[in-house]
Order: C-alpha cells, then structure tokens, then sequence
C-alpha cells in the first residue's frame, strides 16, 4: 500500500514536470520570430506607440534600432507590480 502511494505521488510529479521540461527545451531550441508574433508582442507589450507603424512619417526616414527595440521592449515599470502578486 505504501509503495503505491508512493509510485502514484512520483507518476504526478513526472506528469506535471515532462510537459514543462519539454515546453522549456524546445523554447530554447528556437532560433528566431515570425513577423507576426513580433508584431502581436509590440501591440501587448509597447508602451509608446501602438502599432510600429504609428508615427506619422516612420517609413519616410531612417529608423535607428532603438525605434525597433523600444517597440518589442517591455517597460521595466511593470516589474515591481509584477513581483508584488508573489
């Protein structure tokens, strides 16, 4: 009886811990972005603008890669708010 509590309480942590392992394994597998998740990134995450093409005149001039990065970048004031749920 003993050894089947413990054998069930094992086959639960493998089965919760294998998907995670696997979901963390092949995430770090990944090499790079479509188009798309970027730019559903940006519109979550962005704090500045919208939509990367929101600013009247961008495709006129020469974007330095800030203007990219601040885009797809999350502002770090969300990471205090983030830490107080835990």
């Amino acid at each position: 009886m003993e050894y089947r509590r413990y054998l069930r309480k094992g086959l639960l942590i493998i089965i919760c811990l294998l998907p995670m392992l696997l979901v963390w394994y092949y995430g770090d597998k990944k090499e790079g972005y479509f188009v798309d998740e970027l730019w559903s990134y940006g519109l979550a995450n962005s704090t500045e603008y919208p939509h990367i093409y929101s600013i009247q005149g961008w495709d006129q001039k020469w974007q330095t890669p800030e203007y990219y990065m601040n885009y797809i970048e999350v502002e770090s004031i969300f990471l205090p708010l983030f830490l107080e749920l835990f």
